[in-house]
């Protein structure tokens, strides 16, 4: 077989060899005939295999970009779940943030009546309230630091997440234009196989 450069037919030159000898052109016409038919019964059958082949892949590659969408389209969807989480998540930690500071302004004046009493009357049980006071302060503190620290991280996290469905978005958007591109080609292939007798 040969394809001359540029050429998009192929040649393919056989030879048969019957009981009879080599079969040519001077061979007996039903013999030449036969051969002719043979060739070309199994130059259709390679072409047919070929080009079955040809949109068995393409359509591999349609369902390929299909679950890929498929795919993009359930992350944007958790995505966009784990947004509304994160704002939910923001607005606790504010409530939080306002419960701890509560808490510690409501500490604030009963601190310095203990150490009023303490600087008065110094004693153990006074002591100890202090003592037990300012860990409630402390304890107050880190959970307003907490909540804080929470509050960023879930503004920074649904900044993230809000430009991975941006992209997300993007990226479905070619996914789909390469969708729309594979089934013209396998609605061609369909077509050429079709166009094979």
């Amino acid at each position: 077989a040969e394809q001359r450069k540029g050429a998009p037919m192929l040649t393919a030159h056989v030879a048969i060899l019957t009981t009879a000898g080599w079969v040519g052109p001077a061979s007996e016409q039903r013999i030449h005939d036969a051969a002719k038919a043979y060739v070309q019964q199994h130059s259709t059958a390679l072409r047919r295999q070929l080009a079955q082949q040809e949109l068995t892949d393409a359509e591999k590659g349609l369902a390929r970009l299909r679950t890929d969408l498929a795919n993009l389209q359930r992350e944007k969807e958790r995505a966009e779940s784990s947004i509304e989480k994160s704002r939910q998540r923001a607005a606790e930690a504010v409530n939080e943030q306002q419960e701890a500071r509560q808490r510690r302004d409501e500490l604030a004046p009963r601190i310095d009546a203990q150490r009023q009493e303490v600087t008065e009357s110094p004693g153990d049980e006074a002591s100890k309230e202090l003592n037990s006071l300012l860990k409630q302060q402390t304890r107050a503190q880190d959970d307003e630091r907490k909540a804080l620290e929470t509050e960023r991280a879930m503004k920074k996290k649904e900044e993230e997440l809000t430009l991975a469905v941006k992209k997300n978005v993007e990226d479905q958007a070619r996914k789909q234009e390469a969708i729309t591109r594979q089934e013209t080609l396998v609605n061609s292939l369909r077509e050429k196989l079709s166009a094979i007798h």
